[in-house]
């Protein structure tokens, strides 16, 4: 026991009390002494082994305060009752009392509203303007080990603390002094107390103080310092109480315009109009700096993603919009980066949609802009809000097009860098705006579409050329839109693009002449017919070229031009054998495919599993479009083609594209008698269709009744064996209810008539007594006008002189 009792002895406590900074208090009429209390434990050798610190602060209320107190004794009677403070700090307390006694003052104004307070402001801030030499005063270089003068300055009047935090504002400019200015806790509490409580009396004071936590707000490891002492919050009162300040300065401005509008020969009158305007740009001007660095500030913070959603719920979105509207470039350029980060956020991106009224009018002022800087943030902004089809609408109700056609003429011109990494934005947003058809109609222009093709012609060539894609994307969009294609194709401008397309062998050209052949209409299809043979050699030189293969045949599938000699153009280039080769090929795929995995479902296979579906696709409406030309059925007939597309639909059960092309291929070649007896002999296109007449797709249905009528019309024998299985088709669904009915009534001992029936004639005479007339023939034709109601709409008259083919 003595042994422990000497080691607890061995070791001391050691407590010491370092005195801080006087502080007024935020609200109530007291003083803040800060102090720490350090505590140690001193080992036997005197040295500390432990230790801790704590900052505390000790609040001291003055209460009897009033303009003719003695602020000199009561700063002696409060250093003498508190030990904290050192004697050598009496002028430091009379200074704060004094400070206090001001503040007290100022108070009684609380009862005046902010309209009048703002308007008292405006007028100091004119005095100041009347004589800035009141406002200026001659500066000394800032200094750090000039810190404490200008602590102290913070509780002077507003030209001193002005002075004071232009010294730290320029201070705050070093990044290597901004980790003494954080950790100098004195300076931090008296900078966010001063911008709290007369953040209201300077424009230049507010923005001393904010720019020295803009330049806080830099550096994410200083934001808990501005958050811990709000200084966002303050900020967005201070943008909230300048836009009022700005609303009065307009009215003031305004009501001196309408006494001159009153006397216009009152010279007196136009002088003080001109005063007032340049005042008004003065003030403007300093305004602006203010915003400025605020909502830099805000957007530093809004990184933190917790802090974001409490600006939006404060209204910032609506104060940026209004912002869109000042002539400061580099205001307007913050505001509308900050807007974009916002707008990524769904309800953000809603509540500026709402704000069509105040925010596309502004933006439309801007554009297109001198400011580099500026007009990449606005196209970036809008591009990113065009996703939404409501904006675009927008978009195109205030007329953009016009003036983004204006930027893009500026940077194909133009040579600096700035103005040409705008063009890829620019295109991106053109392209945003016609995806939908009804926005294309906008760029039915003569001078939109040459630009465009200007942009085509010159670009660098390459897959990796710069703006590259977009260009080729909004081309092509507009080379689908019927009425802007025929000016694409204005100027023989079908010539420049052909030889650029044999020197580049760009897919993307392919796709853009594929969309212009089947959009520009027969006359505009006519030209294509020049180039022909060169489109066909490229078509050979592609065959190892996918993407290429499929935009060629896509064109040739276009070219739907009336007399024209598909038969003449298959002899020359053996086109048929390369089609038969391609459709086998198709087929062997799905058989190799369904060998080599014996246990894949049947849809897949159905579906096809081939790389080259989209070719195979192009090859069948090749096919179709060469069917138009009668005189290339002999020439098929004489082919193993027939056999292989009903092979192919085999294949492909599943495809409904690929059935519905292959049945209007089948429905062109139908019409030639060479082709219909070759399909009728030599394939089973009868039971396919038929088997296809009710399947889930409609247009597929309407295509076998179509080629049905046409069998029916066209061969006797077939006639009767269509119209039967048409009835048995038509009427399965009502014979398998019945057969359920017949099933359920014999176990309940019933007898029902229909049970006695055998053959299908004697089934034909009964429904016929009971629902009407089901199946009667009309030049071959069918109609089912006593279907059942839920299947009117799928199962409508489509056969016979019904049968449409718009669309196909």
């Amino acid at each position: 026991m003595m042994s422990g009792q000497d080691d607890a002895e061995s070791y001391q406590l050691k407590k010491k009390v370092i005195p801080g900074h006087i502080d007024v208090h935020p609200t109530d009429n007291a003083i803040i002494v800060n102090y720490t209390v350090q505590a140690s434990i001193l080992g036997e050798s005197g040295q500390p082994v432990a230790g801790d610190r704590k900052n505390l602060q000790k609040i001291i209320r003055v209460k009897t305060l009033t303009p003719s107190s003695n602020l000199t004794a009561i700063a002696h009677e409060v250093v003498d009752k508190c030990k904290l403070i050192h004697p050598s700090k009496v002028v430091e307390v009379e200074q704060v009392l004094y400070y206090l006694l001001q503040r007290k003052g100022s108070q009684d104004d609380d009862g005046i509203s902010d309209r009048e307070w703002l308007r008292k402001q405006l007028e100091e801030q004119k005095r100041e303007e009347d004589h800035p030499q009141l406002a200026q005063t001659k500066q000394e270089a800032s200094s750090m080990s000039n810190i404490d003068s200008y602590i102290e300055g913070l509780y002077e009047e507003i030209p001193e603390k002005t002075i004071a935090t232009r010294n730290v504002m320029e201070l705050s400019r070093d990044p290597q002094n901004l980790e003494a200015l954080a950790s100098n806790d004195a300076l931090i509490s008296a900078l966010s107390r001063v911008l709290r409580e007369d953040g209201r009396k300077s424009i230049a004071l507010n923005t001393n103080i904010i720019s020295v936590f803009y330049a806080f707000s830099q550096y994410p490891q200083y934001h808990p310092i501005i958050t811990t002492h709000k200084v966002g919050d303050m900020c967005l009162r201070v943008v909230e109480m300048e836009i009022r300040r700005f609303s009065i300065w307009i009215e003031d401005v305004r009501a001196v315009e309408k006494k001159v509008a009153d006397k216009p020969g009152d010279k007196t009158l136009v002088a003080e109009l001109d005063q007032e305007n340049r005042k008004f740009q003065a003030m403007l001007q300093k305004q602006d700096q203010l915003l400025l660095v605020s909502f830099h500030l805000l957007l530093n913070l809004a990184n933190d993603l917790t802090i974001e959603p409490k600006m939006v719920k404060r209204g910032i979105i609506r104060h940026l919009v209004e912002m869109l509207g000042r002539q400061t470039p580099e205001l307007v350029t913050v505001v509308i980066t900050f807007l974009k980060k916002l707008s990524i956020v769904a309800e953000n991106k809603e509540e500026i949609i709402e704000l069509e009224d105040s925010f596309l009018p502004r933006l439309d002022q801007l554009m297109p802009s001198e400011h580099h800087a500026l007009q990449h943030s606005l196209l970036r902004f809008l591009l990113n809000l065009s996703h939404d089809v409501r904006f675009r609408t927008q978009l195109h109700r205030h007329h953009f097009v016009p003036r983004l056609f204006s930027v893009l003429q500026a940077t194909s011109t133009g040579t600096s860098m700035a103005l040409k990494r705008q063009m890829t934005p620019t295109l991106l947003l053109l392209y945003m705006m016609t995806l939908e058809d009804k926005g294309r109609v906008a760029f039915a222009d003569s001078e939109k579409t040459r630009l465009i093709l200007q942009l085509l012609l010159s670009q660098p060539t390459g897959p990796n050329a710069p703006d590259r894609l977009p260009l080729m994307a909004l081309s092509i969009n507009l080379a689908y839109q019927p009425r802007t294609a025929p000016f694409l194709m204005a100027d023989k401008s079908l010539k420049f693009l052909m030889k650029r397309l044999m020197k580049t062998r760009d897919p993307l050209m392919w796709k853009l002449l594929r969309a212009m052949a089947s959009s520009c209409g027969n006359e505009g299809r006519m030209a294509f017919l020049d180039y022909i043979d060169d489109i066909m050699h490229l078509l050979f030189k592609s065959t190892t070229q996918p993407d290429s293969l499929v935009e060629i045949l896509g064109l040739l599938a276009s070219l739907t031009i009336p007399d024209f000699d598909f038969t003449k153009l298959a002899e020359a280039y053996n086109l048929l054998g390369f089609i038969q080769t391609r459709l086998q090929s198709a087929i062997n795929d799905v058989a190799n495919a369904a060998n080599a995995e014996p246990n894949v479902d049947a849809e897949m296979l159905g579906a096809g599993l081939s790389e080259d579906d989209d070719i195979t696709l192009e090859v069948v409406n090749l096919l179709g479009t060469m069917a138009s030309d009668e005189n290339i059925g002999p020439v098929v007939a004489k082919t193993h083609i027939p056999q292989t597309l009903m092979e192919l639909m085999i294949a492909k059960e599943d495809d409904d594209e690929m059935i519905l092309q292959i049945i209007y291929c089948a429905y062109q070649f139908l019409l030639i008698e060479s082709t219909r007896i070759v399909f009728l002999d030599e394939t089973q296109i009868v039971s396919y269709l038929i088997d296809l007449l009710y399947d889930r797709n409609v247009e597929i249905r309407r295509m076998c009744d179509v080629c049905l009528d046409i069998i029916s019309e066209t061969d006797e024998e077939y006639l009767v064996k269509i119209r039967h299985q048409k009835f048995h088709y038509h009427n399965s669904e009502w014979m398998h209810r019945m057969a359920q009915s017949t099933a359920s009534a014999s176990q309940h001992g019933l007898f029902l008539e229909t049970a006695g029936f055998e053959h299908q004639e004697q089934l034909r005479k009964y429904v016929g007594e009971r629902r009407g007339a089901i199946f009667e023939t009309n030049e071959g034709g069918w109609s089912d006008s006593d279907s059942d109601g839920d299947d009117q709409d799928d199962f409508g008259m489509v056969g016979g002189n019904n049968a449409l083919l718009d669309g196909f």
